[in-house]
């Protein structure tokens, strides 16, 4: 069904972010692909799309060309057309770069996000412009949304000490190529950026109205690493069993418990022990009393023995040596901080080990400590203690 309207519109996806908090995961990677089970998290949204849309843009920037790689020209019978923002210079500038693309009307998507298909059945079946808004328990950390007496949109105000509703900007959108009048009023926000909520407040000034669509499903994006996986943990939670891929090879001495993907030509065992919410990629080898607890393990990564992981986010190619530990908690029980300088962000999670970036050796008995980051490629001499940053200088572009 490609389109409920008259016309099939097109589906524009805004996947040209840097992905900067999501270090050193996203030195090699763009941050929309990003493991999330079996699929991606651009393939995730991308087959929700495809149904309702005659067409699919994709914005990219950084290492945009893994994205066509990994993408093709087609979801299914829907064609995918790839344009580049040649800055990434904010996502009004991202929407300028379609403007002579786009049909008309449209819907825009943020490539981080994760939600279910009522989000973009939602805002196909609307009218006008629209956004999708939902509420939250902490509105404070995000855009939030006002609205009139009427349910429409009132306004958007970024991180309000004092929010006016509840309801916040999802990241999802439908206009009509109106919009694109409106782009050479927008001004660099204190971030240095073209924000794409500016637009409304010249739209309302006109006197435009703009629906805002409530939603009530599964929402999440993965802009920081307890994203990712608090993520990851909401999806399998609603799974009813483990998905094991029917090339994975699981040794019968492995325990598992809770709910677990694990990918094709996976070897696990023996005496391994995996407790879910946890993603095992395609061809990771976990061997002899290895403990993986609440973690994403990427794809051809080996923890061959004597190994603990904990609530950890480990990327591809990654080997483990013999008695490597990866701790999760600290020992004063408080809260755990990632990065360092103006990097530092201090989580809400007293639970979270190390993010390490693809490629990364441990000689044998390792210590990472909880919140701890390894750029790609490095080396970790055998028995030392790591914590905070071991990244390459100059990657946070």
């Amino acid at each position: 069904m490609h389109g409920l309207g008259q016309t099939p519109m097109d589906a524009v996806i805004l996947a040209a972010g840097r992905g900067r908090r999501l270090r050193p995961l996203t030195d090699t990677r763009p941050k929309a692909l990003l493991p999330l089970g079996e699929q991606t998290v651009l393939d995730r949204l991308c087959t929700q799309v495809a149904p309702h849309v005659g067409r699919i843009v994709i914005i990219t920037n950084h290492l945009g060309d893994q994205i066509e790689d990994h993408v093709g020209g087609a979801i299914g019978d829907t064609p995918v057309l790839f344009v580049e923002q040649p800055a990434r210079r904010g996502t009004a500038d991202a929407l300028a770069q379609v403007a002579e693309v786009v049909t008309d009307p449209f819907i825009l998507l943020n490539g981080d996000m994760v939600v279910e298909p009522a989000f973009v059945e939602s805002l196909v079946e609307g009218t006008g412009w629209s956004l999708c808004a939902m509420e939250v328990d902490d509105p404070e950390r995000y855009g939030v949304v006002d609205v009139n007496q009427n349910g429409n949109l009132a306004g958007i105000i970024e991180k309000p000490a004092d929010p006016p509703s509840a309801l916040v900007n999802l990241g999802g959108y439908r206009f009509d190529t109106t919009v694109f009048s409106y782009l050479e009023q927008v001004t660099e926000s204190s971030r240095g950026e073209l924000e794409l909520t500016d637009i409304f407040a010249h739209a309302l000034a006109d006197g435009r109205p703009i629906v805002v669509e409530r939603y009530t499903g599964f929402w999440s994006d993965i802009g920081t690493p307890p994203g990712y996986l608090a993520t990851t943990a909401g999806l399998l939670s609603q799974r009813d069993e483990s998905v094991i891929h029917p090339s994975a090879s699981v040794d019968s001495s492995v325990q598992i418990t809770g709910r677990v993907v694990i990918g094709p030509r996976a070897r696990i065992g023996p005496t391994t022990y995996i407790r879910g919410p946890a993603v095992i990629g395609a061809g990771v080898h976990l061997g002899h009393a290895v403990e993986v607890k609440a973690s994403i393990i990427m794809a051809d990564t080996a923890v061959p023995h004597l190994s603990y992981v904990g609530d950890s986010i480990i990327g591809s190619g990654v080997n483990l040596g013999a008695g490597t530990v990866v701790a999760n908690l600290r020992h004063d029980g408080g809260r755990v901080p990632i990065g360092e300088g103006d990097d530092r962000m201090l989580t809400e999670r007293r639970k979270l080990g190390a993010i390490i970036g693809d490629g990364v050796k441990t000689g044998v008995n390792a210590s990472i400590m909880p919140g701890t980051r390894i750029g790609p490629d490095q080396s970790i001499p055998p028995g030392e203690v790591v914590k905070g940053d071991l990244m390459a200088s100059g990657a946070t572009d």
